[in-house]
């Protein structure tokens, strides 16, 4: 379920691209990572692969490109980057195993930095959606 919940994260972001031909890049990246990286995962049977195919979408698609689209004029965009740069500790928690307590070891603290990155997400959501005009997934389903 994360990497298709990373797959729609990226979608979302290169909703705003002018291009439908760079969107259609984006897209095949995407599924093409997703599903590389979940059969590395079911292979090894390793978290980690799942982990990578998070930060690379979540750092590539709702950091650095949502914040070029910011720095363009897409203001809502902002609050992913915010999300992202909430969530980047939580990539050295994992990978390093800090467990500062016994009761809050590495997972509880990655796992409260990324509700705090899914709160910053809705918050871009909600105003991506607010923003955008004669939008509708049933249009999207149709077509």
């Amino acid at each position: 379920m994360a990497i298709i919940a990373g797959y729609f994260a990226g979608k979302a972001i290169i909703y705003h691209a002018k291009s439908s031909d760079l969107q259609q890049k984006h897209e095949k990246f995407l599924i093409v990572k997703g599903v590389v990286l979940l059969l590395a995962a079911l292979i090894s049977l390793q978290f980690t692969f799942i982990a990578v195919d998070a930060i690379l979408t979540y750092v590539i698609y709702c950091g650095f490109i949502a914040n070029n689209y910011v720095q363009k004029g897409i203001n809502e965009l902002k609050y992913m980057v915010y999300g992202v740069l909430v969530c980047i500790p939580s990539i050295f928690i994992f990978f390093f195993k800090v467990n500062p307590h016994r009761w809050l070891n590495k997972d509880d603290l990655s796992h409260l930095l990324m509700l705090a990155c899914i709160f910053f997400f809705y918050l871009g959501a909600k105003k991506s959606a607010g923003n955008i005009q004669n939008f509708s997934i049933v249009d999207k389903v149709k077509a």
